[in-house]
């Protein structure tokens, strides 16, 4: 794709979300590169924030991990990065108040973002964690992380079962950066159910 083909591709992304893009500056370089900084406005009481969580609340992830180590295999092939715009208005039809996006500092660094600003400590089962296809074997059987693995394992302490979880071979996963990552979020046990069978017929649709 050429660079012009890039740009309005990005234009397009930007007006499926409802951005303007004003204003900028130019750099110069041997690459294509667009950076964007964000601002925008909400009314109160419609945000969802890192420290919204609730003690009892179920975790919900709209997105499986996996990118950080499938990217430094080189092997992540035919994999978008959708908008998540429609899971965030999922969640907050749902009553969500804390939620977060998963990104660079893995699962368990944004959980531990979450986790002390709400004041509630934080149980994950890696059962139930979505993974994307290929993630588990590359760690368990090649012994794959990636190159932010170490950095990222410092806050897992943080989570009060880790010591357990750690005697699971995947675990690293739990720290694996993300690329596009969805998003983590708190929801009360008698919302999540239904919440995720809305999120799921997204994901669907998104993958058609």
């Amino acid at each position: 794709m050429g660079g012009v083909s890039r740009i309005v591709v990005f234009g397009k992304a930007l007006n499926a979300a409802g951005c303007v893009l004003v204003g900028g500056h130019t750099t110069e370089g041997d690459a294509l590169a667009l950076g964007f900084s964000v601002t925008g406005s909400a009314k109160e009481g419609a945000l969802m924030t890192k420290g919204g969580l609730s003690p009892g609340q179920l975790l919900i992830l709209t997105k499986p991990i996996g990118t950080g180590v499938l990217m430094e295999e080189s092997i992540l092939k035919g994999r978008g990065s959708s908008s998540n715009a429609q899971a965030a208005e999922i969640l907050m039809s749902h009553g969500c108040k804390g939620c977060t996006d998963v990104t660079g500092f893995g699962l368990v660094g944004h959980l531990v973002e979450m986790a002390r600003p709400s004041k509630v400590h934080i149980e994950l089962d890696l059962d139930e964690v979505p993974l994307l296809e290929g993630a588990a074997e590359l760690v368990v059987e090649r012994d794959a992380i990636s190159s932010l693995h170490a950095s990222n394992a410092r806050a897992a302490s943080a989570i009060s079962n880790f010591v357990e979880l750690k005697n699971d071979p995947r675990w690293p996963l739990l720290v694996d950066p993300q690329t596009g990552g969805g998003l983590l979020a708190g929801v009360d046990p008698s919302q999540a159910e239904a919440c995720i069978k809305e999120q799921i017929k997204l994901d669907r649709r998104l993958q058609q």
